[in-house]
């Protein structure tokens, strides 16, 4: 990407090396109907809880506003600055989409930050069969236990969502779902039955349902 946008602005958090700018709690901008908010990053001023926190807890937490619609994007934050953002915004800091933080590691997606943002959808960026077991079990059960409906990139693919002003346009779109060949097997079958925008099922091809 920076390839092919030498003269982009790049922000990122702790560690993020000298050629990146680091991002600040409370950085905002603008484009077009969508608003960005930085709500944790880098310390200015590090004290004595932060000069010793790791890199992960110096990630940038990005929140993307479109109308009343918003996603969260936490880094790789730990459960400890998770509970520092759903203390501090009194609970009022919603989601409806929630990327898991740190790759759904248990070290993270604690119950404070999933019951202030109480999002609709909580998806986990993970390779598949990684070496860390992420996302870890008991994030799932988290998430479950809270009626958030989850997605893992490793089983979905590229996963789209279709934001509005008004709302979420449902059901998200998974690409190894959308875009399945009829001969390969490519996800798990309950989850293309329920995001397909298509009716496969209704097709002669439904056989190998």
């Amino acid at each position: 990407i920076l390839t092919a946008f030498p003269d982009a602005k790049v922000s990122g958090g702790r560690g993020g090396g000298t050629d990146i700018e680091a991002c600040v709690a409370g950085q905002h901008w603008r484009w077009d109907e969508v608003e960005f908010t930085v709500l944790h990053g880098v310390s200015e001023e590090p004290d004595s809880q932060t000069q010793g926190a790791s890199l992960n807890d110096g990630s940038c937490v990005l929140l993307v506003n479109i109308g009343v619609q918003s996603v969260l994007l936490p880094g790789d934050i730990s459960r400890e600055i998770e509970r520092k953002l759903a203390t501090i915004s009194g609970g009022h800091l919603r989601a409806n989409v929630l990327i898991a933080a740190h790759h759904g590691s248990d070290t993270s997606s604690g119950y404070p930050l999933l019951k202030t943002t109480s999002p609709q959808y909580g998806i986990f960026s993970a390779g598949y069969r990684n070496g860390f077991g992420h996302p870890h079990q008991r994030v799932l059960s988290r998430f479950s236990s809270l009626d958030i409906s989850t997605l893992a990139s490793f089983e979905a693919g590229m996963i789209s969502f279709e934001l509005t002003g008004s709302g979420i346009v449902s059901p998200p779109e998974a690409y190894r779902c959308s875009n399945r060949h009829y001969w390969s097997w490519s996800g798990n079958r309950e989850l293309c039955r329920y995001l397909c925008r298509y009716e496969i099922q209704t097709l002669q091809l439904g056989a190998l349902w």
